[in-house]
């Protein structure tokens, strides 16, 4: 029973990410009425889906002379390669957009350009023509009375339409968006999701019932760990206190001008460096601060999430981390957790970045995993997994939420081999989860496209570069010694704990899950690398270890 439902949960999650989406189409005609010469019309992303113009030869000789019939830039403008460019003549070019513009000496000459690339080199027109230029399917093709006499690759970017006609005129330009980031859930999608959400219950139930049968019932929270204690309340405090004092983290505007425009197009984008491509498969935690973003966006408003989570990661680590660490009397040890804790926390958690949220569930995964190599049962693994998949849908950085499952590879093979008919399917189920939330309501062909466009802008860079994030922590502006001084504290205690496991005298040290925490911390540098992006602010998201 629990093999084939999940095995039925892991096809369906499957299914899941290839489902179709529903998206609008939307399209803009120009001009709309006599004697409109230019219509602002900033697409986001710049290249629309499809830009069909038609006109006739009576608009060219209405020109009188050399001049712009259309343009889908305004001038001076250029596209994402660089500052407009000037052509002989000293007037400013139409950079990478579509140009129909009008030449010779009675201006009966015509010239196509688009994206930079020439299609129609001085075109002679008669009395009476119609012409046609259509660019779509990444390719731009003109014609005169249905006859190509123009083709090249490329799709022109549109930021207004223009023209030196004035009065009425046959001109028509028709520009439909691209819309594929638009999209919410089609019926199929939206049935599979609740299958998989009903079949990851199933399996839970099963495996629960399948659990009690092996092993005895453990509490997974100590008694009465709902009582407060003098740490809870110092960090409480002081998060509240940064909350309203402390300094915003670097991407907190960033963010905030991303949600804000999410309000016009219904999806979280990179509004400033990716023309708007949304984030994902990375980005279901902006969905949770866009109701907080339409409220207000005061800074002490915006940062009340990530307290939230700041004051519930502590009860974690003080409940369920340091007992687990720590075999005898707790109470230094905890106040010393609260003083590391706050030191990682005001600097790289309070605001909204994804570091908190990966710091709550790297630590989720570790604690769980842990007990389940203590108990040997199959629900907190199932737990586990589950955890990681919602960790690492949250950003790249969320990879170090694997690194427990590596750091207790040598017990979870001994539970892996000896009921494996069921593990590997309840693993499959759990660990397929991650798909509703990073393709939720994009389909698979939007998600490539916009990683691919992540990619060709950048930054983009490789493992061998992960020397660069150091060297922007080091940096005495960038870096700052508050940013420093966690990092360094860090590396210290490691070096610290690898001695006292080394020596294997220190009392009260639990061995076993010490090794596995220390393990987990350094394999995440080692995960860092392979993230596109070295900023320092990522060092955040091992904070709770």
């Amino acid at each position: 029973m629990i093999t084939g439902t999940g095995l039925a949960t892991a096809l369906a999650a499957l299914l899941f990410v290839f489902a179709p989406v529903e998206t609008e189409t939307t399209s803009y005609t120009w001009p709309e009425g006599p004697g409109a010469r230019s219509a602002a019309l900033p697409l986001m992303p710049g290249e629309p889906e499809r830009v069909t113009v038609e006109f006739g030869c009576a608009d060219v000789r209405a020109l009188a002379g050399p001049g712009v019939l259309l343009s889908t830039t305004l001038p001076g403008e250029d596209g994402p390669e660089g500052s407009a460019a000037r052509d002989s003549a000293g007037t400013a070019e139409h950079g990478d957009g579509l140009v129909v513009s009008v030449a010779g000496t009675e201006g009966d000459r015509v010239s196509v350009t688009s994206a930079g690339r020439e299609l129609v080199d001085s075109h002679p027109v008669g009395a009476s023509c119609a012409w046609t230029v259509i660019s779509g399917g990444g390719t731009t093709t003109v014609s005169v009375d249905g006859a190509r006499i123009g083709h090249a690759p490329g799709t022109p970017i549109v930021t207004g339409l223009s023209t030196d006609l004035d009065g009425p005129t046959g001109l028509r330009a028709t520009v439909v968006p691209d819309t594929r980031y638009e999209s919410t859930p089609g019926p199929l999608k939206v049935a599979l999701g609740v299958l998989v959400l009903a079949g990851l219950g199933t399996v839970f139930a099963l495996v629960r019932r399948w659990d009690r049968a092996r092993t005895p019932t453990v509490r997974l929270l100590p008694a009465r760990w709902w009582r407060p204690r003098w740490p809870d309340g110092v960090v409480a405090l002081t998060l509240l206190a940064w909350m309203l004092v402390g300094s915003p983290t670097v991407d907190d505007g960033y963010i905030v001008t991303m949600l804000k425009a999410a309000e016009e197009t219904g999806f979280v984008g990179n509004y400033f460096r990716w023309f708007n491509a949304p984030e994902s498969p990375f980005s279901w935690f902006y969905e949770l601060y866009r109701p907080l973003a339409e409220v207000s966006g005061a800074v002490w408003w915006l940062r009340l999430p990530s307290v939230l989570l700041g004051v519930v990661l502590w009860l974690c680590l003080d409940r369920l981390l340091v007992r687990r660490l720590v075999t005898g009397p707790a109470r230094g040890a905890r106040w010393c957790a609260a003083a590391a804790f706050l030191l990682f926390y005001v600097q790289f958690g309070v605001g909204l970045r994804p570091e908190p949220w990966v710091m709550l569930g790297t630590l989720v995964v570790f604690v769980l995993v842990e007990r389940a190599v203590a108990t040997r049962a199959l629900t907190p693994l199932a737990a586990a997994i589950t955890a990681a998949a919602v960790t690492v849908a949250i950003t790249p950085t969320g990879l170090v939420a694997l690194a427990p499952f590596v750091a207790a590879l040598v017990p979870l093979t001994r539970l892996v081999w000896r009921y494996w008919p069921v593990v590997v399917p309840v693993s499959l189920a759990c660990g397929a989860s991650a798909a509703l939330l990073m393709v939720a309501d994009q389909s698979l062909a939007a998600v490539l496209h916009s990683i691919d466009v992540r990619t060709t802008i950048g930054p983009n860079h490789g493992v061998l570069d992960e020397s660069l994030r150091y060297e922007a922590l080091f940096e005495p502006l960038r870096g700052g010694l508050n940013r420093r001084m966690p990092m360094l504290l860090l590396w210290l205690s490691m070096a610290v704990l690898l001695v006292l496991l080394l020596a294997r005298r220190t009392p009260g040290l639990a061995p076993g899950p010490t090794r596995r925490a220390l393990v987990v911390t350094a394999l995440f540098f080692g995960a860092l690398a392979f993230t596109p992006t070295k900023y320092f602010h990522h060092f955040g998201a091992i904070g709770a270890l």
